[in-house]
């Protein structure tokens, strides 16, 4: 009797097994679709969000952070936009800028533009000996260039600069610098006046500094940023 009980329990065993197989593959056969058409319309939703995030560690556990590459998506052209602003407020505590110019391309030179904008750099060395900070930037599909100088300029020199070749080159005094800092690299949250995305024609780098415009490395100036907001954290848990 031992040995027929056993047998009967494990064929209940083996049935329950089977059913339980059954249902999950029909179960699996049922939801597959609707979770592949969940995840299309996920992907959809999110087309401007990272495609490449990583695992992010902080003292409240660990998430998804975006990869932060300009190229990205509008995600991370955002988060780049943050990073360097608030890098460039942390050495604009003891270098601030003194100019800021905005080029644009002539009709007829379009082509030549990042070359142009090139000399016009070196010119501004070679001149006026300035440090400088210069970003590409697009408006519906039209490239064009902020720079930030710093520096003496006479009138001269100032005018010099105005007349380079192939650009329409506008020039004046860096007044707040903490808004300029933001208007440079447009970290905003208005969206309308976020940068547009580089086109994927694009080749090269989105920016450039030169050797002495800021007081540190851009990863130097990043941990200091990450240190001070760390310390305010640590400071508002003392306060409550």
């Amino acid at each position: 009797m031992d040995i027929i009980t056993d047998n009967s329990n494990n064929s209940k065993a083996s049935k329950a097994e089977d059913i339980a197989d059954v249902a999950s593959t029909s179960l699996k056969s049922a939801l597959l679709p609707s979770l592949k058409s969940a995840l299309l319309r996920h992907d959809e939703r999110d087309a401007e969000k990272c495609g490449s995030p990583h695992i992010a560690n902080g003292p409240h556990g660990s998430w998804w952070a975006p990869c932060g590459r300009p190229k990205c998506c509008r995600q991370c052209r955002d988060v780049f936009a943050r990073r360097m602003t608030q890098c460039f407020w942390v050495s604009f505590r003891e270098l601030p800028p003194d100019f800021h110019a905005v080029l644009h391309p002539k009709p007829e030179t379009i082509d030549r533009f990042k070359d142009n904008v090139t000399k016009f750099t070196r010119t501004v060395v070679r001149v006026a000996k300035l440090e400088w900070a210069r970003v590409f930037e697009w408006v519906r599909g039209v490239i064009h260039a902020h720079l930030l100088l710093r520096g003496r300029l006479t009138r001269d020199q100032l005018k010099r600069l105005r007349n380079v070749r192939g650009l329409r080159v506008t020039c004046a005094r860096v007044r707040n610098v903490q808004g300029m800092a933001a208007y440079f690299w447009k970290h905003t949250s208005r969206p309308q006046k976020k940068a547009e995305l580089a086109p994927t024609s694009n080749r090269g780098r989105l920016y450039s500094v030169s050797r002495r415009f800021l007081t540190q490395k851009f990863a130097e100036l990043r941990k200091q940023v990450r240190a001070e907001r760390a310390a305010r954290l640590e400071g508002q848990v003392r306060h409550v």
